[in-house]
Parts: C-alpha cells; sequence; structure tokens
C-alpha cells in the first residue's frame, strides 16, 4: 500500500517537492529571521533579544515550521535556525528558560529531519551543523540545572531534553536491533509515557514520543525504507492512532503530511478504510501545494500481526496510459 487508497482500490502515490536552497534562501531570511543576526550591529541584536526573548523565539517557530513544511527535501531552514541559536547562545543573553526552549527547538528540527532526502551536499552540512552544535551543549548539566525551573514555569522544553538525553539518539537509531541501543529507546519512551499529562499540548514532546514508539515497536525508522512490512497488532496500531490524533491536534508538527499518511496507514490496520481513504486523499491535496525539485514516495505495505504482507484478490479497474499507476478492484476491502 502505498500513499492513497481509491473506492476499494489500491493506487496512487504522495508527491513532495522541494525547490532548491537558491530559491528558498530570501523566503527563509525575510520570513523567519526579519534581521538576521549577521547583518545588525550587536548591540542592536542583543538588545532586541534581552528584551523579549521568549516571544522572539515563539514568533519565528511558525514561520519556521512553514519553511519546513514547504521544503521538506531542504536543509536551509534547519541551518538558520541552528547557527542563529548557535550565536544567541555564545551572546549569554538568554534566560534559564529561553535558552532551554531555544536548544530544544534545535534539536527538535534535528529530531524531525529526514537526512535522506537531502542532497550530499545538504546531508554533508546537515550532519556538521548537528555535530557541531551538540558539542556545544552539556546536556547532563543542562537538564539538571534547569528542569525543575523549567516546570515550575509550564515549559514542557525539560521533559524534550530529558527523553532526548535518555535515548541516546541520533546514534541509538543506527541499530535498532541493538538491546543496548533498544533498551535506551524503551527507558526514554517510558518516560514520556509516564508524564503524558505533563506533555499534552507540546509538539516537540510528542513528536519524539511517536519516533521511540515507532522505532521499539516496529524496530525500524519512520520512511527508512520502501514497502516495509510492520509487525503490528491492532492494539498497537491503535495506540499508534491515539499518539498521532493528539499530536496531529497540537498543529506544531514539522512533518503533518507523513503524519496524515501514517495516520492513513494506521486506520486502514483497524478497519476504518473509509477514513483511511479520506486520509490518504489529504495527503495527495496537501502533497501538491508543497514545491520541490524531487519526488519522494513513502512506502509500507498493507500487513499482518506476524509481519507478512496482507494478500488481496481483485480485478484491475483502470491503468493509466502510461501504465505508472492504476487501480484494483478488491471486493475483501470493505468501504463503510
Amino acid at each position: 500500500m502505498t500513499s492513497s487508497i481509491g473506492q476499494n482500490r489500491f493506487c496512487a502515490t504522495p508527491s513532495i517537492w522541494s525547490r532548491t536552497t537558491k530559491e528558498i534562501e530570501p523566503f527563509v531570511a525575510s520570513s523567519w529571521l526579519s534581521w538576521p543576526l549577521h547583518s545588525l550591529p550587536k548591540l542592536a541584536t542583543l538588545q532586541t533579544v534581552r528584551m523579549r526573548p521568549l516571544s522572539y523565539l515563539r514568533g519565528r517557530a511558525q514561520p519556521l515550521r512553514v519553511a519546513r513544511i514547504q521544503e521538506p527535501t531542504n536543509y536551509y531552514p534547519i541551518d538558520v535556525l541552528a547557527w542563529a541559536t548557535r550565536d544567541m547562545l555564545a551572546g549569554d543573553i538568554l534566560d534559564q528558560r529561553t535558552r532551554s526552549e531555544a536548544v530544544t527547538n534545535v534539536l527538535y528540527a534535528f529530531q524531525t529531519a529526514e537526512s535522506a532526502d537531502f542532497d550530499a551536499g545538504q546531508r554533508e552540512r546537515f550532519h556538521s551543523r548537528r555535530l557541531e552544535f551538540a558539542s556545544r551543549l552539556d546536556m547532563k548539566a543542562m537538564i539538571e540545572d534547569a528542569f525543575a525551573t523549567l516546570v515550575a514555569q509550564g515549559s514542557k522544553a525539560g521533559y524534550y531534553l530529558r527523553a532526548l538525553h535518555m535515548s541516546g539518539l541520533p546514534d541509538t537509531a543506527k541499530a535498532l536491533t541493538d538491546d543496548g541501543n533498544l533498551a535506551q529507546l524503551q527507558r526514554a519512551l517510558r518516560y514520556l509515557e509516564e508524564h503524558r499529562k505533563d506533555i499534552s499540548g507540546d509538539g516537540r514532546c510528542l513528536d519524539l514520543l511517536f519516533d521511540l514508539w515507532w522505532m521499539v515497536e516496529t524496530k525500524t525508522r519512520l520512511f527508512a525504507t520502501e514497502r516495509v512490512v510492520l509487525p503490528l497488532k491492532e492494539v498497537q496500531w491503535r495506540h499508534c492512532l491515539e499518539i498521532l490524533l493528539e499530536l496531529e491536534a497540537t498543529g506544531q508538527s514539522h512533518r503533518p503530511i507523513f503524519l496524515a499518511f501514517l495516520r492513513g496507514l494506521t486506520l486502514f490496520h483497524i478497519g476504518h478504510v473509509s477514513q483511511s481513504l479520506e486520509a490518504f486523499r489529504d495527503v495527495e491535496r496537501e502533497s501538491d501545494k508543497v514545491r520541490g525539485r524531487r519526488r519522494i514516495i513513502r512506502s509500507y505495505l498493507a500487513s499482518t500481526p506476524t509481519g507478512q504482507p496482507q494478500k488481496f484478490h481483485g480485478d484491475v479497474s483502470w491503468v493509466a496510459p502510461n501504465s505508472a499507476r492504476g487501480g484494483v478492484y478488491v471486493v475483501s476491502v470493505q468501504v463503510v
């Protein structure tokens, strides 16, 4: 099964496009960073951030999210976020809460980016920037010093930082069959599950929770390869849907199209075919709005709880003139 299912038929693939870095530079520079740190006098920049640091960060969160959604295969928005935050941290101009929020936003951007979708040059810069940013942080000290203050002030950043540190990501995701890596991911997942009420409404924490759940339960990374079978039972699919719905309800995720696709996949596996079809149609509609230079195909197969492909019998109902796609009428798939 790929991105969408027509009425009693499987068809189509989602299209997600990305413009070149040169095309997105003016967009990001004008919409996210209305005054780039490198282009203004240092004193004016520091005074502006000192006066309202948290509102400054929040004011740029939504434009960055839009840039990420519109350009999922372009690293540039993440790079702007990373170096701007790096400079603010180096300037020692942020209070404890704002500093933690800023770091969390960068780590969240790195976590939700799919580096495999970048071209070779951007991928190299992505990993270099991620390594550079991590090398400047003392995560353990930051978490211990700031956690109680963050919680008292109503910030969810402390939960994100603590869970991310527990998980060992991104290194632990490289070998999910390793017992030690899996144990770290399970520990972080348990921590966030235990604090579900505390992290409610925070897209960063819920996105991390979903990533951890997916890796622990499927032993794969999201969209790591194509045509993957998923050995999940109905109770697991239902729990997956619960997390997805809560995450989507925040409206904060940097990857809403991917989440909608996974919601459709989940609904199909618990027998809600009509809702599944609508979710896939939404994916196709939203994908058409995304600009880019190349097409990315995301595929999971309809699977049994034992991790085998589901088998269907049907009749070919139509085939596109170029034979690139078509539809199959499947009697056993009930659309209610």
